[in-house]
This record gives C-alpha cells, structure tokens and sequence, in this order.
C-alpha cells in the first residue's frame, strides 16, 4: 500500500520581488545578509538567496528588511501576558529590532526570566534600553519568574516595525 501526503511541503525559506537588489538593480541593500546569524543568506550580484540548511528560522532577517522581502521565515512564537514576555525562550536571544516591534506594537515593558539561564536574552535588552533611553522612552525591566500566570502566544511576524 502506498501512503501519499495529505499536505503540501513548507516552501524553503526565499527573497521575494519586493527585494531592492530586484526592484532598482545597482541597489547594494545588504540588511538581511547583516542581520543573519549565522551566514545563511548570501548576496551576489542579483537577489540574495537562503541557504535552507543554513538557515536557523531566527527572523532576524525580518525586522530588517526594509521591503518585507523575505518569505516563508517561520521564527518561534513568542507569548506575553499584559506587558511582559513570558518563557519559553528561544535559546538565540532576540534582536533589538524585534523587541523594539514589542515594544511599539504591543506595549510590551518587561521580560519575565531566569537571568542566569538566558544571558543572551538579558545583552539583548540591555542593548534595547541604550536605544529606549536615546528615544526618551520607557525602558525594558527584567523581572523574576513567577510560578502560574495565564498567557497570551503572539507571532513574531505581526508585522514589524520599521525604524528610522
């Protein structure tokens, strides 16, 4: 008996048309090969490409890029309740632009953490809140972890925010 899937493949993680290396051909944008931990994206002299092997899903990439771009980047979930992020952590801490779109987006104001298990975590936030105060904004707390609290799970790519 053969079997047969029921569902298609995810697609490999890609750059779309909204690329500014496709839209104006001589345009040297190299945000998301800059932000890529790990050296997965690759820019020649056309669109940069992702190495699907390579690549850790981080979304990194995607707080970025100036066009939105990027396709098919399935970055873990992360879940907040009120104003703090909540566990489980990702063990690649954050980039600042991403917790900056918490920030923006959802008001976030605090991480809930054990600080010693997650030092990433803490550097990331710590870097935020140099940028916070040159904004004159409210910073980031860290704050221990509590035992029972009811959360809220949000995806990462609600749309993120983009700086200047």
């Amino acid at each position: 008996m053969a079997l047969f899937r029921l569902s298609h493949p995810p697609a490999p993680p890609g750059v779309g048309e909204p690329c500014l290396r496709n839209l104006l051909p001589r345009h040297d944008c190299q945000a998301c090969v800059a932000a890529c931990p790990v050296q997965a994206i690759t820019a020649t002299a056309s669109t940069p490409s992702i190495d699907e092997g390579e690549c850790l899903q981080c979304g990194r990439c995607l707080f970025v890029c100036p066009t939105d771009a990027l396709q098919n980047i399935r970055p873990e979930t992360r879940r907040f309740t009120g104003t703090t992020l909540v566990a489980p952590f990702s063990t690649l801490e954050p980039s600042v632009d991403e917790l900056l779109m918490w920030h923006q987006q959802h008001g976030i104001r605090a991480v809930e953490m054990e600080m010693d298990k997650f030092p990433g975590w803490v550097r990331a936030v710590a870097a935020l809140n140099i940028q916070l105060r040159e904004l004159n904004a409210p910073v980031w707390q860290i704050l221990p972890r509590s035992k029972k609290r009811s959360t809220r799970r949000a995806d990462t790519l609600s749309k993120p925010m983009r700086w200047t």
